[in-house]
């Protein structure tokens, strides 16, 4: 795709989302462990990505993978939250990663879903097993990447639309330009239909988790668990009631780990000491 006319449509979706990280935010990883700065190759440029260690050895280790919400933070909008501790804690490194056009990662063109597929391809090329985590928009391009994922991967979609219409049905301009899209651009529409990507899906090798929250006015869970029924493999949806869009970790933290460790598990990862004893003190 021309560089113009990703740029303009850039704008018109994401504006002002490529932009350096504010300071402080080196303070926080440190704080979580030891941490490096990765780049990561897709189609002869970068993708800007931080991976945050859940050890001192040496040895390779599951990665979780985190895809951002659409925020101006991009990749550092998970230092504001408990998500990348808990993987952490779990035994995974953390890669945080910036979407091309967002934070430090190059413009490259809108196909997003290929920024989540070569990273985890690129971070499952040792051998470890690849937990690919996203949320909302970031969600919603981990599902379109389900095709292209590695061998055995697990995947958390959280808030997650099941259309490119539906991802932007709640904002008046970039309504329009999704309608036109979809109108104007051959094949636009099927390509960006998670439904269709996941009722075709052959991928028995995946376990899907889809995390739903109950007051979601954007992503109602509903909707959820209608794009997870069209995947005939393996998938299990958990729904927190009384959490809004991207909240549920704060409504309640027990119930949203119990769906990580679903994750963890596909990967061969037991759940850490301290989730278990807070299971077993809630069923109490």
């Amino acid at each position: 795709m021309n560089r113009l006319v990703v740029w303009g449509l850039q704008n018109l979706f994401f504006p002002r989302y490529h932009r350096p990280p504010q300071p402080g935010w080196e303070a926080i990883l440190t704080s979580w462990g030891s941490w490096e700065r990765l780049e990561i190759p897709r189609g002869g440029r970068r993708l800007a990505a931080l991976c945050i260690r859940a050890g001192h050895e040496s040895k390779a280790r599951p990665k979780a993978l985190l895809v951002h919400p659409r925020s101006r933070r991009s990749k550092l909008f998970f230092t504001t939250c408990q998500r990348a501790s808990w993987h952490l804690e779990a035994g995974c490194d953390v890669v945080l990663l910036d979407l091309n056009g967002f934070g430090e990662s190059d413009r490259i063109d809108l196909d997003y879903a290929s920024d989540v597929s070569e990273s985890a391809r690129f971070l499952g090329s040792e051998g470890a097993p690849v937990l690919v985590h996203g949320l909302s928009f970031g969600s919603y391009q981990v599902a379109l990447a389900v095709p292209n994922l590695p061998e055995g991967a697990a995947v958390i979609l959280e808030n997650c639309s099941r259309s490119f219409r539906d991802g932007w049905r709640h904002w008046r301009l970039p309504r329009v330009g999704a309608g036109l899209l979809e109108r104007f651009v051959p094949g636009w529409d099927e390509r960006y239909d998670a439904q269709r990507i996941f009722a075709d899906s052959d991928r028995s090798d995946l376990l899907l988790v889809g995390i739903g929250s109950g007051d979601d006015r954007f992503t109602p869970a509903e909707e959820l668990g209608e794009l997870l029924g069209r995947f005939p493999h393996e998938h299990r949806l958990h729904v927190i009631e009384g959490a809004a869009h991207l909240k549920a970790p704060m409504v309640d933290a027990v119930r949203y780990r119990m769906a990580l460790i679903d994750a963890w598990r596909h990967i061969g990862l037991a759940p850490p000491c301290s989730i278990d004893e807070d299971l077993r003190t809630k069923k109490r």
